[in-house]
């Protein structure tokens, strides 16, 4: 039989909500070691998903679908606005309200991430892994950083450049994240 699971945490204001589901699916094996062929069963991940919901328990939008792997830590920011979350590798990656990447993803833990949080100013993440490490990292999208950096790569880029496909890119950026 089918198992769904999920797990609940919200954000530190109270409005947002971010649920994980794991869905498990038995997998029916004879142990051939037992005399009376009776049968063994492995639970199997069949599919993981992140959801944000509101406190009424109603969904912010689609479930995250580009997660790789086994989530194997999450957390949401004090406002609801970022999540952050780590896959069995002890890749971290840090995402928007709407289920996007932000940036690459944080490496460091040489094993899986099993604790994750932010800070209550939401400018660090703090994630613990079975590598026995504790690690700070600085959540370099902040709004003052982009911001900064934004306002300093609209004056450094000469005009001719400005076309290019990696400004254009980095514009888009900008605009998606310093300009609220």
């Amino acid at each position: 039989s089918d198992l769904q699971y999920d797990v609940i945490t919200m954000s530190a204001n109270g409005q947002t909500l971010l649920m994980k589901k794991t869905k498990f699916a038995d997998i029916d094996e004879r142990n051939e070691d037992r005399k009376d062929e009776g049968k063994s069963y492995t639970r199997l991940i069949e599919r993981e998903s992140l959801q944000l919901l509101d406190i009424n328990g109603n969904s912010i939008g689609e479930p995250f679908a580009r997660i790789e792997g086994y989530i194997s830590a999450f957390a949401i920011n004090a406002d609801g606005s970022s999540v952050v979350t780590s896959n069995n590798s002890g890749d971290i990656q840090l995402w928007d309200r709407e289920g996007n990447r932000i940036g690459k993803p944080l490496q460091g833990h040489v094993a899986a991430v099993n604790f994750l949080e932010f800070s209550l100013d939401g400018k660090t993440i703090v994630s613990a892994g079975y590598d026995n490490t504790v690690r700070l990292w600085p959540v370099w999208l902040s709004e003052g950083w982009v911001s900064y950096t934004c306002d300093r790569l609209a004056n450094y880029l000469p005009e001719r450049s400005k076309t290019s496909d990696a400004a254009k890119e980095a514009k888009r950026t900008c605009d998606r994240y310093a300009k609220k």
